[in-house]
């Protein structure tokens, strides 16, 4: 009798193997990522997988920083520079700024380590901002009759926006290029990712999800331009009211 011969089982990739995997093809192949991966995923899985992205983005800016001889302290000695040269300067309190004291090595490093400490509740707390966002923007844009793949739900947007930071990943080892290019570059690959996330989730059009991505802060700079107009006809109706000519 022969010996019957079962087909060899492919072992299940590690959780290291399998995230190194899907991050890889969310930066490659991100139409394919949000069809047939996004679903496996689930709340606290893509809240995991953005932590980790943006902690160890965090961990190389850091190494971009340190072999660049800057420190994240350097950009509130730029902005202390540049607001020395207004006329108005001079005036305030030296204590203010404590314009004649060297900065220490300590505090520098120490804002370094706690912004990487901090890095996973701060993702968080984006991605949930930005998620609640895309959600008022979907609740205004995206018809009820739609036949998405997914509810218009806020945690599938949180899932969205998380897996749409991968690209800071990138930015973080572009950091050497001047003038914020890497950061530019990262910007608009988590926008693409952002909009595609979207398109392919909802199956919407392209322009559609771009709407639904800029919509939050043209909403936001509306409210703002609303609430300083009522402040400024306030003000004009109250210099009215006691200069005014009867």
């Amino acid at each position: 009798m022969t010996e019957e011969r079962l087909p060899a089982v492919t072992p299940e990739p590690g959780p290291v193997r399998s995230f190194l995997n899907d991050l890889i093809l969310l930066l490659t192949e991100p139409v394919r990522f949000f069809r047939d991966r996004f679903p496996v995923y689930s709340l606290s899985r893509a809240l995991v997988f953005g932590i980790v992205v943006n902690w160890v983005a965090a961990g190389f800016e850091w190494l971009t920083r340190l072999v660049k001889n800057e420190s994240l302290l350097d950009g509130v000695l730029r902005i202390k520079r540049q607001l020395e040269t207004l006329p108005f300067w001079n005036q305030l309190p030296d204590t203010l700024w404590n314009q004649h004291a060297e900065p220490s090595v300590i505090p520098a490093w120490l804002a370094e380590l706690s912004g990487i400490a901090l890095s996973p509740f701060q993702s968080v707390l984006n991605f949930t901002i930005s998620g609640i966002s895309l959600f008022v923007g979907a609740w205004l844009l995206i018809r009820r009759r739609d036949k998405g793949e997914d509810p218009v739900e806020i945690p599938v947007f949180v899932r969205i926006v998380a897996f749409a930071s991968a690209p800071r990943l990138i930015a973080s080892w572009l950091g050497f290029l001047p003038v914020g290019i890497g950061g530019f570059i990262g910007w608009v690959y988590s926008a693409a990712l952002l909009i595609l996330g979207l398109k392919v989730r909802f199956r919407i059009s392209g322009l559609r999800a771009l709407v639904l991505v800029l919509l939050p802060g043209l909403l936001g700079i509306l409210a703002v331009g609303c609430l300083v107009g009522g402040l400024m006809a306030i003000g004009i109706g109250l210099m009215a009211a006691l200069f005014g000519t009867h």
